[in-house]
C-alpha cells in the first residue's frame, strides 16, 4: 500500500509540473520545443542537436512534424551515443539547418558554412543556457 501511495503522489507531482528541483530535468522542455518550432522550424527543415537528452526529447516532441533531426558525429572521434549511429550529421552534409549545441562540435563538416547565433535561452532543465544557431551553406 505504501508503494502505491508513493507512486500515486509522484505521478500527481509530475502531472502538475511541480516546481520542485527534482523535476528540473523535465520541466520546461515542452515549452522550449514549442517556442523553437514556432520561431525557427518549418516542415521539411533540418534540426541538429548535440545533447542526447535534448535530442531524445525533440524526437518525441516533433514526432508529428515533418522534420529531420540529426546529431553531430565526427568520424575521427569515438561514438558517444546510439543517436550518432542512427541519425548522424555526416561530414559532407550541405543543407541549411538549425543547430543546438556548441559550434566546435560541427567543425568537422567539409563544406564551407556560416554559423549565426540566433538565440540563447536559460531553461530549467539545463544548468547552462541553450544556444541556438542557424548554419548556412
Amino acid at each position: 500500500m505504501f508503494n502505491v501511495t508513493i507512486c500515486f503522489v509522484f505521478f500527481i507531482l509530475v502531472l502538475l509540473s511541480t516546481p520542485l528541483s527534482i523535476f528540473n530535468r523535465i520541466n520546461g522542455i515542452t515549452s522550449f520545443t514549442n517556442q523553437l518550432r514556432n520561431d525557427y522550424l518549418n516542415n521539411g527543415d533540418y534540426l541538429v542537436v548535440e545533447d542526447r537528452l535534448l535530442y531524445s526529447n525533440f524526437i518525441y516532441a516533433y514526432r508529428d512534424v515533418e522534420l529531420t533531426i540529426l546529431t553531430p558525429r565526427n568520424p575521427k572521434k569515438p561514438i558517444k551515443s546510439h543517436f550518432q549511429l542512427t541519425m548522424p550529421l555526416v561530414s559532407n552534409f550541405n543543407k541549411n539547418f538549425i543547430y543546438i549545441g556548441h559550434p566546435d562540435s560541427i567543425g568537422y563538416l567539409s563544406d564551407k558554412k556560416k554559423i549565426i547565433k540566433i538565440q540563447e535561452t536559460d531553461v530549467l532543465f539545463k544548468k547552462t543556457p541553450i544556444e541556438v544557431y542557424e548554419v548556412l551553406f
